[in-house]
């Protein structure tokens, strides 16, 4: 009998923890907003209870609590009251995403339901984020769009930890899964860093934020292409890259960029680390390499330009050396760039050679190195750079070349400019003389007619004398270009000279810095008039005087009335 009532509280015992264990569930434990909107969530109790809501205190960029409200049938407060069956509950957030959370974080907290009875919990965790959609998540059953795939990839390296100018492929695939056809989508790209600042227009070679797809009908698939490279403005730290399709004019009703396969925390972007280089003999580096003509003719002035840029976390003191070689051409060319040359500096060095007139026709490489850690006093560079730099852009020689072959005329020219004497610095409403220099470096005489344009939205064109040369080989001749600033203009500009001749031409950008129009300092006035007093009211004072002479004088000598 003993031995029975102690089965018999043992089972009470269990059945009593399983009761208690089970008191109530929810059909959810996270809500994800990605715009102004509420979400639903049901709570199914076991037993007639009473509920306690605890809302997350979660705080904006400004450190202001969002207001977070839940509402249902039998809620009053914070209080679920006498349920015994399922209750809808409807959570809310009101917030500015746009204006009050910064792009890239998670803004969280748990909300806490509690039964009052059994004293049991259960944690709903509640996620805020701005999205790339400035809508958030928009469709219907007729228009709806999918990312079915983000893919980004590094060609130098780990695909999430970038280093500058590393070069970045990221393909997207999307999808129309609504009933109807979306039209006119449109993929965009999208860089933010870690303040929340879009920093998309940096990313060097990147051709445009927006591809174009067009229409897509339902089952449609589509995959764009996004290539660039990091920009060597990029600080040490976490990027975030976002994408979104959506209908063109119609975003406010159809977008997503929400990808279920990101490898970070959030379905609405992906986390990258950018950090300088850390190996010295890959800090310094040579890119954007060009050179004009891209194919050249047997015997023609080949003119190279490229970009040296620090991509290191180290700042290297008193000057460095690029060294340019073709070794099928012969060609050995060196530069110094003089003075330090620190984390993230860059400069633009050039060379100019001479294409041999027997040289083979064909596509040639250019290879470039950097010396650099410049040791003064022994006269050596201490770093060399680990890899060689190549042109990415074809250079050929074409034309002109062989012993047997008769001399193939060609044409080309060399441009310059700077601003004159006169006129050493660009003023808002003032004119502005830039001076352009044009040589020929082709093998005949050429005319060149000269002209310019690029400068309507900020400038007019007074004059341009001569607009047409004509030079002899290796001749050069000047051109006066005046330009009247508009009033109020300001800021970074530019235009471009150009020169054409024959079915041909060539083109040279002109950058300058305007200032804005000067306005009179009344504080300078009154300052000079402080100064001057004296002087001026001696010159008052006499002016009294002469007044008062005359007015005597005239008195004197006029006729008295008898």
């Amino acid at each position: 009998m003993k031995s029975r009532l102690i089965s018999m509280f043992l089972l009470t015992v269990l059945l009593s923890l399983v009761i208690v264990s089970a008191a109530f569930t929810i059909s959810r434990n996270s809500l994800e907003f990605a715009e102004k909107d509420s979400l639903n969530l049901t709570l199914s109790p076991d037993t007639l209870s009473n509920y306690t809501i605890t809302l997350p205190e979660i705080k904006d960029q400004d450190d202001i609590t969002i207001p977070i409200d839940v509402f249902g049938d039998n809620v009053s407060g914070n209080k679920i009251l006498n349920i015994d069956s399922d209750e809808l509950l409807t959570v809310s957030v009101d917030v500015d995403f746009e204006k009050d959370l910064l792009f890239g974080k998670i803004y969280t907290g748990d909300m806490i339901i509690k039964d009052d009875s059994s004293l049991d919990e259960e944690l709903v965790t509640v996620n805020i984020q701005e999205t790339l959609c400035e809508d958030g998540e928009k469709s219907s059953d007729d228009f709806e769009l999918r990312l079915n795939d983000v893919d980004i990839e590094n060609d130098d390296g780990d695909d999430l930890e970038w280093i500058p100018l590393n070069s970045i492929i990221i393909d997207v695939e999307v999808e129309s899964i609504g009933d109807d056809e979306v039209e006119d989508v449109v993929i965009e790209l999208a860089v933010y860093d870690s303040d929340g600042d879009d920093v998309t227009d940096d990313l060097e070679d990147l051709e445009d934020e927006q591809i174009e797809i067009g229409d897509l009908d339902e089952g449609d698939e589509e995959t764009v292409t996004f290539e660039f490279k990091v920009s060597p403005d990029f600080d040490d730290g976490t990027y975030f890259v976002a994408l979104k399709a959506y209908s063109d004019g119609d975003e406010d009703e159809v977008c997503t960029s929400k990808y279920d396969d990101y490898d970070s925390d959030s379905e609405y972007f992906e986390e990258v680390e950018v950090e300088k280089e850390t190996d010295e003999d890959k800090q310094i580096i040579v890119d954007n390499i060009v050179t004009s003509p891209s194919t050249a003719q047997c015997g023609e002035i080949v003119q190279v330009s490229a970009d040296v840029i620090n991509i290191g976390d180290e700042d290297y003191e008193d000057q460095v050396r690029v060294t340019m070689e073709i070794s099928e051409l012969g060609v050995e060319l060196e530069e110094v760039i003089t003075g330090d040359f620190d984390e993230g500096d860059d400069d633009i060095v050039e060379f100019q050679f001479t294409v041999p007139e027997d040289a083979e026709e064909k596509i040639y490489t250019l290879e470039f190195r950097t010396y650099y850690d410049y040791n003064d006093r022994h006269d050596v560079y201490e770093i060399v750079s680990d890899d060689k730099f190549i042109n990415e852009r074809v250079f050929s020689v074409e034309g002109n070349c062989g012993e047997e072959e008769p001399p193939t005329i060609f044409k080309s020219v060399r441009i310059t400019a700077e601003l004159d004497d006169e006129t050493p610095e660009a003023l808002a409403g003032e004119e502005l003389i830039i001076n352009a220099n044009l040589r020929n470096t082709g093998s005949v005489d050429t005319n060149y007619a000269v002209s310019v344009f690029g400068n309507s939205a900020w400038s007019s064109l007074v004059s341009l004398e001569p607009q047409t040369l004509t030079l002899a080989p290796g001749e050069s001749g000047e051109v006066n270009i005046i330009l009247n600033i508009d009033d109020d203009a300001s800021g970074d500009e530019e235009f471009t000279i150009r020169a054409a001749f024959d079915d041909r031409s060539s083109e040279q950008e002109v950058s300058l810095s305007i200032n804005g129009e000067e306005e009179v300092q009344t504080d300078e006035v009154l300052e000079h008039l402080r100064r001057n007093w004296f002087i001026y009211l001696i010159i008052v004072v006499n002016i009294i005087l002469i007044i008062a002479i005359i007015l005597v004088v005239r008195r004197m000598v006029a006729p008295r009335q008898i």
